[in-house]
C-alpha cells in the first residue's frame, strides 16, 4: 500500500464508519483506479455494497478480494454472509467452512454457519455450531442467543430458558432476551416476571420490534382501554416469515399446523368469478404465492406484495405474478396509482388491530364493483382482541360496521376454521366486501 492509497483508504474507512456511504464508495473506487488489486479496498467496497443490499456489486468485489487472498477468514465469512442473505445456503456454508479452516477459533463464522444450517432446516448441525462457538468463547452472546432461539423454535423451552438467562448475565441490556424471557413467563402464567422483562425490553427498544406492547395487552386483558399500535410491527412480521419461508409450502399442510387461508379465499373467489379471466388482481401478503396459484388463471394482471424477501423469492420461482413488490401493504396501497377488480388478503389482517385505515385505503384502490376477499381470526368477546399467539382477532360485527363506514358492502362474513394449531382448530372469518 503506497502512501497515497493508504491515506485514501483511511479516509474511506472514516466515511464508512460515519455512514457516509456515497463518499466512502467513491473513495474506494478511486483507490481501485490507482491499484485494482488493492485487497482492503476491494474487501471493504464489497462489504459496503453488501450492507446496502447490492448483491451483484458486493459479490464482484468480494470475489476479487478472495482471488487476491483466498485464505482470509474475514473475506470468506463475508462471502458466506452475502450468499446466506441471498438464500444460497450451500454457497454460504462452503465459505463459512473455508473461514473456519483458515481460523478455527473464529466464533463469528461458527455462529454464522449455525444460522445458515438452521435456515436450511438442518437443526442438528446448527445446534452443533452454536455450541462450538460457545465452547470457544463462553461470552459470545450471539451464539448463545441463537442457540436459545433454536431451542425455542423447536418448542424446547427447558433448554431455551437458561440460554436467555445466560445472555442477560453477560449483557443485561440484551433487549430480545428480555422479550423471550417475558414471553416464557407469560406462557407459564408468571405475570409479574413477564411484566418485569417486558418493561425492561421497552426501555431498551423504543421501536418495539418484538410487539411487546401487544403482549402486555394480552396479559392485562384490557385491549379496548389501552392505546396500542395499529398493527404488529413490520420487523416482527418480516422476521417471522423470513424464518418460515424455506419450508412454508410444505409446513402449512402438516396436520398440526395446517393453514387454511388460501383454501377459503379460493372457494369464496371462485363462487363469484366463475368465468372471469381478465381481472386486475392485487394479492396482499402474497407470501410464497399460494393464492396466486389459482388467481393467475383469472387475471389480466396479478401483483403480489409482501414484507418478506425470502417469501417473495419462493413466489418468484413459481412465475405466476406479473409484479412482486417487497413493501408494507399500506405503504404500497398509498403509493400505487393502479385500480383493482379484486384485492385478496389471506391471513394478513391478523397483523392489524384497528382496520379503519386499511379498509379505507383498500376502498380507494377498488374499481366500482371490485371486491376485497380476506380471512382473519374471529374474536371471542370484544370487537378487537389480542390472541394468545399475539395476533389480532376481530368480531363479525366490527368488520361489518367498519366496512359500511367506508363504503364497502359485506357480501359474505362467515365462520371458518382459519388454521390448526397443533391439531386444535382456530376460529376465523372469511369476508367478501364489495365497493359501491
Amino acid at each position: 500500500m503506497n502512501g497515497k492509497t493508504e491515506k485514501l483508504f483511511k479516509k474511506a474507512l472514516n466515511k464508512q464508519k460515519a455512514k457516509k456511504v456515497s463518499d466512502a464508495e467513491e473513495l474506494y473506487k478511486k483507490i481501485l483506479r490507482i491499484d485494482k488489486t488493492h485487497l482492503d479496498a476491494n474487501y471493504m467496497l464489497g462489504t459496503l455494497y453488501a450492507e446496502s443490499g447490492k448483491f451483484d456489486a458486493a459479490e464482484k468485489y468480494l470475489k476479487i478480494a478472495e482471488t487476491i487472498n483466498p485464505h482470509s477468514p474475514y473475506i470468506q465469512n463475508n462471502l458466506g454472509n452475502l450468499y446466506r442473505q441471498a438464500q444460497q445456503f450451500d454457497n454460504a456454508i462452503n465459505h463459512y467452512q473455508k473461514a473456519l479452516s483458515a481460523k478455527p477459533d473464529m466464533v463469528e463464522a461458527c455462529n454464522n454457519l449455525g444460522v445458515a444450517y438452521k435456515q436450511q432446516g438442518n437443526i442438528d448441525k446448527a445446534m452443533d455450531m452454536y455450541q462450538q462457538a460457545i465452547l470457544v468463547n463462553p461470552g459470545f452472546i450471539d451464539a448463545r442467543y441463537n442457540l436459545g432461539n433454536l431451542y425455542w423454535d423447536i418448542d424446547d423451552r427447558e433448554h431455551a430458558l437458561p440460554c436467555f438467562l445466560k445472555v442477560l448475565e453477560t449483557n443485561p441490556g440484551h433487549a430480545r432476551s428480555h422479550d423471550k424471557l417475558g414471553t416464557y413467563y407469560m406462557e407459564n402464567n408468571d405475570h409479574d416476571k413477564a411484566m418485569a422483562h417486558f418493561k425492561s425490553y421497552l426501555g431498551l427498544d423504543d421501536k418495539d420490534e418484538c410487539g411487546v406492547e401487544l403482549k402486555i395487552a394480552y396479559l392485562n386483558k384490557a385491549l379496548e382501554d389501552q392505546t396500542l399500535p395499529l398493527k404488529i410491527p413490520d420487523q416482527l412480521v418480516r422476521e417471522t416469515y423470513e424464518k418460515k419461508a424455506h419450508s412454508w409450502d410444505t409446513d402449512i399442510n402438516r396436520e398440526k399446523m395446517e393453514f387454511l387461508g388460501p383454501q377459503h379465499i379460493k372457494e369464496a373467489f371462485e363462487k363469484i368469478y366463475t368465468q372471469s379471466h381478465d381481472l386486475d388482481i392485487l394479492d396482499l401478503g402474497c407470501g410464497s404465492g399460494l393464492c396466486g396459484e389459482f388467481l393467475q388463471n383469472h387475471s389480466q394482471t396479478l401483483i403480489g406484495v409482501d414484507l418478506s424477501q425470502h417469501m417473495l423469492a419462493k413466489a418468484r420461482e413459481k412465475d405466476i405474478y406479473n409484479t412482486l413488490v417487497n413493501n408494507d401493504i399500506v405503504q404500497y396501497l398509498n403509493s400505487s396509482d393502479t385500480m383493482f377488480d379484486v384485492i385478496t388478503g389471506s391471513g394478513i389482517l391478523i397483523f392489524f388491530g384497528d382496520l379503519e385505515v386499511l379498509l379505507n385505503t383498500i376502498k380507494l384502490k377498488l374499481k366500482p364493483g371490485g371486491r376485497f376477499i380476506f380471512t382473519l381470526y374471529k374474536s371471542k368477546e370484544n370487537n378487537i382482541e389480542v390472541r394468545e399467539n399475539i395476533h389480532f382477532a376481530h368480531s363479525a360485527d366490527y368488520v361489518q360496521n367498519t366496512a359500511h363506514k367506508y363504503g364497502l358492502k359485506p357480501e359474505l362474513i362467515s365462520d371458518i376454521t382459519h388454521e390448526f394449531d397443533y391439531g386444535k382448530p382456530q376460529p376465523g372469518l372469511i369476508v367478501v366486501l364489495k365497493a359501491d
